[in-house]
């Protein structure tokens, strides 16, 4: 991102994240927020969007700066893959209401992720 943003002179490219599950995207840094937040971080989580860090064997909340997986809740979540109930509920806590992201991260105490 710092060769883009130096090379291709995008000085207010962002970075977002999201999944399929979670589309369009559920983070997002702003393009006033500085260079090193845009390439450390994935942003903030989107308005109406909740986001934890949990862990992979108990499913508890982690602290902040322990890495764990990503579960997102908010008006992007999916309800579920058409016609699949068994891959949707390995997908989305069912009391939860949240998707069991794949990818691994760390929540910040700046509200970054």
């Amino acid at each position: 991102m710092k060769r883009v943003l130096g090379e291709m002179h995008c000085g207010e490219l962002v970075i977002a994240y999201g999944q399929t599950e979670t589309s369009p995207v559920v983070t997002m840094s702003d393009a006033g927020d500085s260079i090193e937040i845009r390439v450390k971080t994935v942003g903030r989580a989107m308005p109406q969007t909740e986001i934890r860090i949990a862990s992979t064997s108990t499913d508890e909340t982690l602290p902040f700066g322990q890495q764990g997986e990503v579960c997102v809740r908010g008006y992007a979540l999916m309800k579920g893959y058409d016609g699949d109930p068994v891959e949707t509920a390995q997908v989305i806590h069912p009391m939860a209401g949240c998707t069991r992201a794949i990818s691994a991260s760390c929540a910040r105490t700046d509200a970054f992720t």
